[in-house]
């Protein structure tokens, strides 16, 4: 079964009828693909992206044509109640495979080639069920990440195991997402950092009543230490970072409204082990010393698809995830994650994470939002370059000039952009600003 949609409320029940009989939920090697008809356009860039056949094609814009209500009648004539009345036997359900797998979703490539994850029954239960023991009780709870992303798809468990209803919105749209927060008073919302980005900076945010949150939520890439202090004091709860990755099912870490640290990514979930692997000489580290995350979890994927090559290099020989990230665990264990292990910008021999300059620029009140590349400096060597957006407002015009001495800090230089790129899951691409960048050295190098 695929599903190529971004969130839409009628994947939740399909994922669930899906894995319950048994079958793979995938995005690449389906015969038919079903999806809701405004989706045309993301539809036809994955055809040819994934090489679907014609055929594969026909059939999809042939069920794209019918709208929902069409499909209802004439495939699903009883309404659930009557079916209910019925009383018919309770079917005979397929004995699930633990090691079987039951979702194919794809790394997110924001530094490197996208790669199919295998995710068996048995990691998906086990991230659902130790993220569910750990969560506050709930009537309701919101879905705002895209559902080809394993965090959303991995949510789907926790609701279940909570009994909790799942509100749908099929994109973050700021007047619709506040109003949902308010009309359902809602306890916990758990976002992606540009959401916490909005929050604390959006004049809109003032006009609806968001007393009843207790406590926000993030994920899926570390939160500065002054956008969580923004979000805080207007806010006035706690911003609660969680950590994990698609090849962990998810999530590894958890924090909870009376434990937690700031700038801290939470405490390990249950049965999940962590090495910090020293960047240098590969041994490990005790607390409070930067390497390496190193994971074992019974969430771990059980290895790339049709790519072993890749799946040999991910994993050490005694079942760690080697995740390609920097951070260290306190005296506490408390997990603080610090960037990306191919994004640190080696300047002057000193190992500069891009992720630190953006909190420093992003605090700044007159910007929007900023991204951090590694640029070239014929002197130096390697030195970090922002791109940024600017608040459009009535105070004075903030140039370059005044935001670096603002930033107090070794930057070469600022471009403004229109906007940041990002995936739908709210992941910086910081690739792309990379590339643009890098054709620019190219270039400059090419006159010398």
């Amino acid at each position: 079964m695929s599903c190529s949609n971004s969130t839409n409320k009628l994947i939740y029940p399909g994922f669930s009828s899906a894995f319950t009989r048994g079958f793979q939920s995938d995005s690449n090697s389906s015969c038919c693909t079903y999806k809701h008809p405004t989706q045309t356009g993301v539809y036809t860039r994955t055809s040819q992206a994934c090489r679907w056949s014609a055929n594969h094609r026909v059939r999809f814009n042939h069920l794209a044509m019918l709208s929902i209500r069409t499909l209802t009648r004439r495939y699903f004539p009883f309404q659930c109640r009557a079916l209910v009345e019925l009383n018919l036997p309770f079917p005979d359900l397929p004995k699930i495979i633990p090691d079987g797998v039951v979702l194919l979703p794809f790394s997110s490539g924001t530094t490197g080639r996208p790669k199919g994850v295998e995710l068996t029954a048995r990691a998906m239960y086990a991230c659902g069920a130790r993220v569910a023991s750990l969560e506050p009780d709930a009537d309701y709870t919101l879905a705002v990440l895209p559902f080809y992303h394993v965090a959303a798809t991995m949510f789907f468990h926790v609701t279940i195991f909570k009994r909790m209803t799942l509100i749908v919105l099929p994109r973050f749209e700021p007047g619709s997402f506040l109003r949902v927060i308010e009309k359902f008073k809602l306890d916990t919302v758990n976002v992606v950092p540009p959401i916490i980005q909005f929050l604390a900076k959006h004049p809109l945010v003032d006009k609806y009543d968001l007393s009843t949150m207790n406590r926000l939520g993030s994920g899926a890439d570390p939160l500065g230490d002054k956008l969580v202090e923004a979000a805080r004091n207007r806010l006035g709860l706690p911003v609660l970072q969680s950590y994990g990755m698609t090849e962990l099912a998810g999530t590894v870490t958890h924090s909870s409204a009376t434990e937690y640290r700031d700038g801290a990514s939470g405490k390990l979930l249950p049965n999940t082990e962590l090495r910090v692997r020293c960047l240098e000489t590969g041994v490990d580290l005790p607390t409070n010393r930067q390497g390496e995350l190193l994971i074992r979890s019974p969430g771990a994927m059980k290895g790339y698809f049709d790519n072993p090559n890749a799946t040999r290099e991910i994993f050490t020989d005694d079942g760690f995830i080697c995740t390609g990230d920097v951070g260290y665990i306190d005296q506490d264990g408390y997990i603080f994650i610090v960037d990306r292990l191919k994004e640190l910008i080696k300047y002057k021999g000193h190992q500069v994470a891009p992720a630190e300059i953006k909190d420093v620029v992003n605090s700044h009140p007159q910007v929007a939002d900023s991204c951090c590349v590694r640029s070239i400096d014929l002197a130096t060597g390697e030195i970090p370059k922002a791109f940024v957006v600017l608040k459009f407002h009535g105070d004075e015009p903030l140039t370059p000039e005044v935001l670096m001495t603002y930033v107090a800090s070794k930057v070469a230089g600022f471009k403004r952009v229109d906007a940041i790129p990002k995936s739908a899951a709210g992941k910086i691409l910081r690739r792309k600003l990379q590339i643009q960048q890098d054709k620019k050295v190219a270039s400059i190098r090419s006159m010398l």
